[in-house]
C-alpha cells in the first residue's frame, strides 16, 4: 500500500542522522577556532619574523573561515542533493503505483526538481500553494545552492536571482550573508559598491543555516506525503485541487 511505502518520511528519524551531523562537525571546527584564539598574543605576534607571520595569518585564516565555509557549503550541497533524491524516489514510488502514462523522467524541465514538481503538479494533483512557506523556503535555497554550485557562490546584481536572494540575506543576515560583511552596506550610502557587475560572494555565517534548512526538508517532505496519502483515501480530503 502506498502509504507504507512513505513511512520513512513520517518518522522522527529522518534526517536527524544529519542534524548530528552538523552539530558534531561545527562544534569541532569551534573547538579548533578557540584552540588557535589562544594562541593569539598581539606582542608575540608582532615579534614574528614575515615567514612566520605568513604561516600564522594563514593557520588563522584556515581556522576561523576557510574551513567553516567549505564545510557548510559543501554540507549544503549534500542536503539539497538528498531533497532532489527523495523527491524523485517520491515519484517513482507513486508512479509505480499508480501505473501513469508518463514518469518524472517522461517531463522537461531545468532542473530534478522542476521535474519533480510537474509530476506531482499533474500526476499527484499536488497543490505546491498548500506545500508553503516550507516549499517557498526551499525554492529559495535552491537559488542559492544554484550560486554555490555553479559560480562558487559569485553573485552580481545583474543575476536574475539576485533581488531574491539579496532578500533573503537582509532577512537572515546571521544566517547567510556576503564576504566581509557587505550585507550590512547601506545601498544609498555605498553606491560604488552595488552597481550591476559589482561580484559578491555568499557566505553561509552560521550553522544554524544548514540545521534549518534539514528542518525545512523534513517539514516539507512530511507536509507533501501526508498530502500524497490524503489523496489516495478521498474520505480524508474532498478538496479539489488545481493543476
Amino acid at each position: 500500500m502506498l502509504k507504507i511505502q512513505y513511512n520513512k518520511y513520517l518518522s522522527n528519524d529522518f534526517l536527524e542522522e544529519f542534524l548530528n551531523y552538523n552539530e558534531i562537525m561545527e562544534n569541532y571546527l569551534l573547538q579548533r577556532y578557540f584552540k588557535n584564539r589562544q594562541n593569539f598574543d598581539v606582542e608575540k605576534i608582532s615579534s614574528l619574523e614575515t615567514t612566520q607571520l605568513i604561516s600564522f595569518s594563514k593557520t588563522f585564516f584556515q581556522e576561523s573561515t576557510f574551513y567553516p565555509q567549505s564545510f557548510r557549503t559543501s554540507f549544503f550541497i549534500q542536503i539539497f542533493s538528498i531533497l532532489e533524491h527523495e523527491l524523485k524516489e517520491i515519484c517513482s514510488i507513486h508512479f509505480e503505483h499508480h501505473k501513469i502514462d508518463f514518469s518524472m523522467e517522461d517531463l522537461k524541465g531545468n532542473s530534478e526538481i522542476e521535474k519533480a514538481k510537474l509530476y506531482l503538479r499533474k500526476a499527484g494533483k499536488i497543490d505546491f500553494l498548500e506545500m508553503n512557506p516550507e516549499w517557498e523556503y526551499l525554492n529559495i535555497m535552491r537559488k542559492i545552492r544554484n550560486r554555490f554550485v555553479h559560480s562558487q557562490g559569485e553573485i552580481s546584481q545583474n543575476h536574475g536571482d539576485w533581488k531574491t536572494i539579496y532578500s533573503f540575506i537582509n532577512s537572515n543576515k546571521n544566517l547567510l550573508g556576503f564576504r566581509n560583511c557587505a550585507e550590512y552596506l547601506e545601498e544609498y550610502k555605498f553606491k560604488e559598491l552595488f552597481d550591476l557587475n559589482s561580484i559578491f560572494m555568499l557566505d553561509i555565517q552560521a550553522p544554524e543555516f544548514n540545521s534549518r534548512m534539514i528542518s525545512q526538508v523534513k517539514k516539507f517532505l512530511e507536509k507533501l506525503i501526508k498530502k500524497l496519502n490524503s489523496l489516495e483515501n478521498p474520505t480524508i480530503d474532498h478538496q479539489p485541487h488545481s493543476l
